[in-house]
């Protein structure tokens, strides 16, 4: 294979989809290595157009906006179309077939979205800054290097805004939890947090990690040597990612000090205000809510979520039984939240 590369008299052009199988000796003799990463959200709309086009396949631009938000390669988009051609379907088998060979082509699956989740609203989130503006002004900015610590207690919202803020920036998440990441083999999660980065960059996308504080713990604590490297290679990335990031955290007092100076943003989620409270019950359970919610200062909009979940598999729709259901999810909170005092 060496010879052969290095000695063909012809112009020739070699794919593959592991690179890494080729070997060091293969890949230094090639005259160039071009990598095609994972279209983009905005390449991937206008993927899908071009292809509709080409197809004759008629579309609304709803639906072009929502065959975009599919994370797959442009081939599996056209066999996708097809099929929605061939059935005289809509977006609804486009997508099905996209996702369909998308989910039998990874050996890892994406996690699969909650059925009934409502959108994020910032208005319903309290937190030490104002989150609407503060996404209003970061969508305004036209920066690409922003990054995030939201931290607070479970359930405030920290990877539901940051989750909002990417589609606010129409970017695709790349969203990975401290098991993804870490190994207990010497030198494997320094590997898996560059891969981490390395594809975030690749997708222009925007990375979200969850549980960062068993990432970036403090260093000082350490006891051993590879607890340090690994907080190192997350400041390195962090430093020179080019693309947003955000972590999320509920022991925020656990991270390592030289972290802070990375986030451009550190914003603190805290328990919802009762007139966040109240709408969030209106909204949740279509009825008002009943005197004794403001009397529950630890709610977040986790519990809402939460306990909307149970009352639709117990059948509950009494305001005054949807409270006590409420009242007990704050009282199984270890620790609990306290409200900011002040104006």
């Amino acid at each position: 294979m060496n010879r052969l590369v290095e000695s063909t008299p012809a112009p020739t052009i070699w794919i593959t989809n592991h690179k890494a199988q080729l070997g060091e000796a293969v890949l230094r003799r090639m005259s160039m290595a071009i990598r095609f990463p994972e279209p983009s959200r905005s390449v991937r709309r206008r993927v899908v157009e071009r292809i509709a086009a080409r197809r004759k396949v008629r579309l609304s631009a709803g639906a072009f906006e929502q065959l975009s938000h599919v994370q797959a390669a442009p081939a599996v988009i056209d066999l996708a179309m097809g099929v929605g051609k061939l059935t005289a379907g809509g977006r609804v088998e486009i997508e099905r077939a996209a996702r369909s060979i998308t989910k039998a082509m990874r050996s890892t699956p994406a996690a699969p979205t909650l059925a009934g989740a409502t959108p994020f609203d910032p208005t319903l989130s309290e937190a030490d800054q104002d989150l609407a503006a503060l996404a209003d002004r970061i969508c305004s900015s036209r920066q690409d290097a922003i990054s995030f610590c939201l931290h607070g207690p479970p359930g405030t919202g920290k990877s539901a805004y940051a989750r909002y803020i990417a589609e606010r920036l129409e970017l695709d998440v790349v969203e990975k939890r401290a098991s993804d990441l870490l190994s207990k083999w010497v030198g494997e999660s320094e590997e898996r947090i560059a891969g981490a980065f390395q594809e975030a960059a690749d997708r222009r996308a925007m990375l979200i990690l969850d549980e960062a504080d068993s990432l970036l713990r403090n260093r000082e604590r350490a006891q051993h040597s590879w607890e340090v490297t690994q907080v190192n290679e997350m400041l390195t990335w962090m430093e020179r990612h080019p693309y947003p990031f955000a972590c999320t955290t509920n022991l925020m007092e656990s991270l390592d000090p030289a972290t802070l100076r990375r986030f451009l943003f550190k914003v603190q989620f805290l328990a919802m205000r009762p007139d966040q409270a109240r709408e969030a019950f209106r909204r949740s359970f279509g009825c008002g809510a009943p005197a004794g919610l403001d009397n529950l200062d630890t709610l977040a909009p986790g519990d809402f979520a939460l306990v909307a979940r149970k009352a639709q598999v117990m059948g509950v729709g009494d305001p005054a039984a949807l409270l006590t259901m409420l009242e007990n999810e704050v009282a199984a909170k270890a620790g609990g939240m306290r409200r900011r005092i002040g104006f």
